[in-house]
């Protein structure tokens, strides 16, 4: 991202993203999408709040549908 001179996510949804049809798949969540989540737990089964990766987004700051990661699949198969 920083050779590329855009953030991250802007350079994944032009790279990836979009190329694939990937249309739920971000770093940065809309209210609508965030209310989609399924919710984290702890050990004691009680709801947690989500993590945010901001200075590690791409080691595990995506968030996605199941439809959206068989878009990604599917294109590693081609």
């Amino acid at each position: 991202a920083a050779k590329a001179g855009e953030p991250y996510e802007a350079l994944a949804r032009r790279l990836v993203f979009d190329p694939l049809g990937m249309t739920d798949t971000a770093l940065s969540l809309t209210d609508e999408q965030t209310a989609r989540l399924v919710p984290g737990r702890s050990a004691a089964g009680e709801v947690v709040p989500h993590w945010h990766f901001d200075a590690l987004a791409a080691a595990g700051g995506l968030r996605s549908t199941a439809d959206d990661l068989l878009q990604f699949v599917a294109a590693n198969f081609d």
